[in-house]
């Protein structure tokens, strides 16, 4: 296993090109262990900022550095990430392994208020409702916290759902963090083809 300071020296020598470049000495400004212990989290910015305070030293665009305690490897959560989701998305991988994360709907077109909740809330024909519970059984795919909170987003119109581990996506649309709102998962399943 790597140590504190071993994953603390590893992310200074990554860092060496861009302190050459802005001639600035790299210095750590904190480094903890996951939770789940299995990367250290390296936070780093330039001496002037770190320890003089001078925002204008600041180097931006990185939120930490993560080390891997048994490869060594380092991977960037960039500034506009949250720790905590870069993480998440590490482990759901991990599970999914080969497979892949696919939402589908949890009832089928013989259910009829289901089907027509469904084609009311998406504002689509009940052909395309048909459809969706048919053929097109995996809406969508991506991320398994994306598409939990897209999960979210169903339910709260009624509609039933499930998160699968699928070893093949079909034709299942790939969604991203963009689509966190209603309006914009609704227009994501009227185009489902």
């Amino acid at each position: 296993m790597i140590g504190a300071a071993d994953a603390e020296s590893a992310v200074l020598r990554f860092l060496e090109p861009s302190a050459q470049q802005w001639n600035e000495r790299m210095v750590i400004h904190s480094c903890a262990l996951s939770p789940n212990g299995d990367f250290w989290i390296v936070r780093a910015n330039t001496a002037g900022y770190v320890l003089h305070g001078r925002l204008e030293a600041a180097l931006v665009g990185v939120n930490a550095y993560l080390v891997d305690v048994k490869t060594g490897s380092i991977d960037i959560v960039g500034s506009g990430q949250s720790l905590e989701n870069y993480l998440q998305d590490i482990y759901d991988l991990r599970t999914a392994g080969s497979y892949c994360y696919v939402l589908g709907p949890s009832f089928d077109w013989t259910d009829k208020q289901a089907v027509i909740n469904l084609r009311r809330q998406l504002d689509c024909s009940l052909v395309h409702a048909k459809h969706l519970l048919g053929d097109r059984r995996k809406w969508l795919t991506g991320k398994r916290r994306v598409l939990e909170l897209a999960a979210q987003l169903l339910e709260k119109r009624g509609i039933a759902s499930v998160i699968a581990l699928e070893d093949d996506a079909g034709a299942a649309t790939l969604i991203d963090e963009h689509v966190w709102h209603w309006d914009a998962l609704k227009q994501v399943l009227q185009q489902e083809q």
